[in-house]
């Protein structure tokens, strides 16, 4: 049963065409688990053909929240650094607080999925902080971006956004202006710039709220344990209520071995999406995929010859 009042909930999310699929499991996984919650959804994504999106527009308004496209125009990003298995869209996030008029929103990565109540998150307090994250203890280089170990980093997978505070600082800005300052200091795309600027001035989350792929990693647990507390940790580790699959290996993807890939298959396989990425993502594919090139070509040469 929705809310019976008028709050809305904001929830951000930035991604491109090739993040469709996973983006429609975030949202599902998110709506499911809050049927209470009367959610507004704001997608940032760069322009100006976006008819790829209608898909999830038709699937989000079926489900009885609002959905709205805010563009971010491809010279803004020029030139962007995007290494690892990241992608210019990464960076959309940064413009938040100039698309959306709201004051608070929840922003999601798309390689996540809910899986309880998000009510709390939307209740936290986040005073005069900019937004409200969980710790990323697979990251230990701190000196790279001027930081201590006090200060910290953390994921921005899961943030809360203080949009009001994000304007009056014009934190995006800064941001971005640190990424292209400082390029060599960049390994996360915008999560640096964020964690650079801000400085550990940000509210530390439970781990719960952001379980990312490392927390299954036993070479972070010590690290892991020293930031939360081992208690919060194990108990994020039992019931997460957010699951990020922050690895460039995907729960969609044949080969990946995470823990809970068998949960995000279980919100996938509720989506239409499900056939589809079990025939692009299948074991057919990985094997075209493992084969090497000098036998592939020993191969084809062999059929040519035939013929």
């Amino acid at each position: 049963m929705k809310d019976t009042n008028s709050r809305t909930y904001p929830v951000l999310l930035a991604f491109d065409k090739n993040f469709l699929g996973p983006a429609t499991v975030t949202i599902h996984s998110l709506i499911k688990n809050n049927p209470d919650l009367n959610f507004s959804f704001y997608i940032i994504c760069q322009g100006p053909d976006n008819s790829w999106l209608k898909p999830i527009e038709e699937f989000v308004k079926k489900k009885g929240a609002s959905f709205t496209v805010k563009e971010v125009g491809f010279d803004s990003l020029k030139n962007v650094k995007v290494e690892l298995h990241f992608s210019v869209a990464t960076y959309l996030r940064l413009f938040s607080a100039d698309l959306i008029s709201e004051d608070k929103a929840l922003y999601l990565d798309t390689d996540i999925i809910v899986n309880g109540s998000v009510s709390d998150l939307f209740n936290v307090e986040l005073g005069d902080h900019a937004l409200a994250a969980v710790s990323d203890p697979k990251i230990e280089d701190f000196g790279r971006l001027e930081l201590s170990k006090e200060e910290g980093y953390f994921n921005s997978g899961m943030i809360v956004l203080n949009l009001n505070k994000w304007r009056e600082m014009q934190l995006g800005e800064k941001a971005l202006e640190y990424i292209f300052k400082y390029p060599d200091k960049i390994k996360y795309a915008d999560q640096c710039g964020l964690n650079a600027v801000l400085k550990g001035e940000w509210l530390r989350l439970d781990p719960k709220w952001n379980v990312q792929t490392s927390f299954f990693d036993n070479e972070i647990f010590s690290v892991a344990v020293s930031q939360f507390g081992k208690e919060k940790f194990q108990n994020a580790i039992k019931n997460p209520i957010i699951i990020h699959y922050t690895e460039a290996s995907k729960p969609w993807h044949f080969q990946n071995k995470h823990p809970l890939k068998d949960l995000y298959w279980t919100y996938l396989n509720e989506t239409e999406y499900a056939q589809e990425f079990k025939n692009k993502y299948g074991l057919k594919d990985y094997v075209k995929w493992g084969i090497p090139k000098s036998i592939k070509k020993r191969y084809w040469r062999y059929l040519k010859n035939k013929n």
